[in-house]
């Protein structure tokens, strides 16, 4: 979220440097032909969007390149500092939460382990193993789990569609892992 708002702030603040011409007769003279960027911006509000792309650098100052929107003709410059922050990739911009809950609501856990099944609920101020057999938990290592979950960032992105689950060795899982927002009975 910081990334993306980060690359917006960044657009909502890029200036005309200077307008260049409002009919031009080769774009490939501004390196627009082929533009080196194009950012297809959506607001609030409004169902069109807002295409604008980057072209080549001016000859007499590197500073600065050549832009238009793709809508209009109209060319211009803007400085070329914007280029390095549209530069990402998408998984520069994905969330790395392994999981999106608050702890407060997680009132049952289930975790399967090797085959073997593990359920835990929590009362009104504790957790309690209720199965395989009905046992009382430790409250700390209970609550520093849930939080541990929630806290976990992911490293790496390995791939983006899995087909073969084997591949990546989640055919068999060691460990699953599931949260709910009800009770266990």
């Amino acid at each position: 979220k910081t990334k993306v708002e980060d690359i917006g702030g960044k657009l909502a603040d890029l200036k005309v440097e200077t307008f260049v011409t409002e009919e031009p007769k080769d774009l490939k003279l501004y390196g627009l032909d082929e533009p080196a960027q194009e950012v297809t911006l959506f607001t609030k509000g409004s169902e069109a969007a807002q295409i604008v792309q980057f072209g080549a650098a001016l000859t007499n100052d590197a500073t600065k390149v050549y832009a238009k929107r793709k809508a209009t003709s109209s060319i211009f410059t803007v400085k070329n500092d914007i280029l390095s922050n549209l530069v990402v990739q998408v998984n520069d911009l994905r969330d790395r939460a392994l999981a999106e809950f608050e702890t407060d609501q997680v009132k049952a856990i289930e975790l399967t382990v090797g085959g073997q099944v593990v359920k835990l609920a929590r009362g009104t101020n504790d957790w309690a193993i209720v199965e395989p057999a009905k046992l009382k938990a430790e409250q700390e290592a209970c609550d520093q789990f849930v939080h541990h979950v929630r806290d976990a960032e992911i490293k790496e992105f390995a791939a983006d569609v899995v087909t073969d689950l084997a591949q990546v060795g989640l055919d068999k899982p060691v460990c699953e892992v599931t949260f709910k927002k009800e009770r266990i009975a």
